[in-house]
């Protein structure tokens, strides 16, 4: 059991985005006294999206700083070893311009004011001989400021997660991602979800291999999707409407389907809704409808897979980790349909509980693919996605053993 957990991230438990922590809550409020959460990214904290609990406390106190401000704080950073080494690194590599040394400046320069916000709360809750676990959900701007509270905090043990654009450079401008080293050297633990992940670490950053393990997401059992009782076929897919989701292609492979009736759903929104919503009604058949359902909170979407039949999950995604929308719907025993992407071939077994199709289809091959399916009995394949999921992806299972691992090496960390 730790004193306190510091939960470290983006916007969770205010805003949207970052769902998939919910299921992850009641696991460590079990190994705490006191469960801090800080999202580092929020500003509007009126919806909150956790019940009440004496054993949770949320940061809500963020600061917003004008262009000038940062401009002011910027001169001193240039000098600091840290980024006079980073600099010399880019320029040794041919990838100093300007796009690089704004992003390490900007990266620097909001850690540091964000951290001294940080301390200066949470001093009143975390005592000197506190046990502590500083939990940082992204190896990125999170992981660098757990960092930097280890040092308000030296007795406190220090872990990252990293899922996709906090783990391959190539998913960021430039092929960049910041300071590396800096915040590699703070952490004990790093934890990619995904086994391609740890993979890809440990090729990149040989010197880190011995503090990399792939420590696995997880999703709560809400039951089984029900049996098919009407002849139309029910596709569904869920994502933010964002360009490396690429739902446009659903709609391009749905508009070379002539002879079969289907209905499709899609949960979750984005800039792209409107653009999408005219494109498939511009290019979708009367033998397809559509509904671009908008946002719903995972557990009405989870109430919403438990009461209406799918015959199918769909994920054309140009870039994954593994995707936490696909362990949902296989956990329903809802057979996927998904790029092979990051580490989606670990969760998706081609003709086994779905079908992994090439990161550049061909949209009507992927139409085909669809119509073979309409006309097949897929129960084996449904209860095969369930059996996966059982397996792999079950949120009791992995997230014991994570913590379980944690408090085992907790007088190491």
């Amino acid at each position: 059991m730790f004193d306190k957990i510091i939960l470290i991230d983006h916007r969770f438990p205010y805003e949207y985005g970052e769902d998939f922590i919910l299921n992850e809550i009641p696991f460590l409020l079990e190994k705490c006294n006191k469960l801090i959460i800080v999202p580092t990214e929020a500003a509007d904290f009126e919806r909150k999206r956790i019940s009440s609990d004496n054993k949770i406390i949320l940061w809500n106190h963020n600061k917003k700083v004008g262009k000038f401000s940062k401009i002011i704080r910027s001169v001193p950073a240039i000098f600091k070893k840290a980024i006079r080494q980073e600099l010399k690194g880019l320029f040794a590599d041919h990838n100093l311009n300007i796009h690089t040394f704004l992003g390490l400046l900007y990266f620097q320069i909001e850690c540091e004011r964000k951290k001294k916000e940080i301390v200066s709360w949470i001093r009143q809750y975390v005592g000197g001989g506190d046990h502590i676990l500083i939990y940082s959900y992204w190896l990125y701007t999170t992981a660098y400021i757990a960092g930097l509270l280890k040092e308000e905090f030296p007795r406190a043990g220090i872990v990252s997660r990293a899922h996709r654009f906090d783990i391959y450079l190539e998913r960021n401008t430039c092929n960049y991602l910041p300071l590396r080293q800096a915040v590699f050297s703070k952490l004990d633990l790093i934890c990619p979800i995904s086994d391609d992940g740890t993979k890809y670490l440990s090729q990149t950053y040989p010197d880190i291999i011995d503090k990399i393990k792939t420590y696995r997401l997880g999703t709560m059992d809400y039951g089984i999707n029900p049996e098919k009782t009407e002849k139309i076929f029910k596709l569904v897919s869920c994502s933010n409407l964002i360009p490396v989701k690429r739902v446009h292609l659903i709609i391009d492979i749905l508009k070379k389907v002539r002879d079969l009736e289907i209905e499709w759903t899609h949960y979750g929104d984005g800039i792209q809704k409107k653009t999408l919503e005219e494109y498939a009604g511009e290019a979708l058949g009367p033998n397809i409808s559509y509904n671009f359902a908008g946002s719903v909170s995972n557990l009405e979407l989870m109430k919403i897979y438990a009461e209406k039949h799918f015959d199918l999950f769909i994920n054309v995604s140009e870039s994954e980790g593994i995707p936490v929308s696909i362990m949902e719907a296989m956990s329903f025993g809802i057979p996927v349909i998904a790029t092979d992407v990051g580490g989606t071939s670990e969760i998706v077994e081609n003709c086994y509980n779905g079908v992994l199709i090439e990161p550049e289809f061909i949209p009507g091959e992927v139409a085909g693919i669809i119509i073979n399916l309409s006309n097949s009995d897929n129960s084996d394949m449904r209860s095969a996605a369930r059996k996966s999921w059982e397996k792999k992806y079950n949120a009791v299972n992995n997230y014991r053993k994570f913590y379980e691992d944690l408090e085992k090496q907790r007088d190491g960390l």
